[in-house]
């Protein structure tokens, strides 16, 4: 299995989106975060899968990219 990122990468983005260090521009950022929810498993599991793709859940709960992802309706469960 391939990954869009590297787990390296991906912890890289995160601790850059978390002190605001990020400059992605939001419609790139939305890509890359699709992407990652898209294609990256969660534990021992299946991918979560985007809201916003026809194929993803209806929740961002377990979202693996919810932290970065810059989609202002995000949807949780009770």
């Amino acid at each position: 299995m391939q990954y869009i990122l590297s787990q390296e990468e991906f912890d890289l983005l995160n601790q850059k989106a978390r002190i605001g260090e990020a400059t992605p521009d939001r419609a790139r950022l939305l890509d890359l975060c699709m992407l990652v929810a898209n294609h990256v498993p969660l534990d021992d599991g299946p991918v979560w899968g985007c809201i916003l793709s026809d194929t993803g859940t209806e929740y961002c709960d377990e979202c693996p990219a919810a932290k970065i992802c810059p989609y202002s309706d995000k949807q949780w469960s009770n």
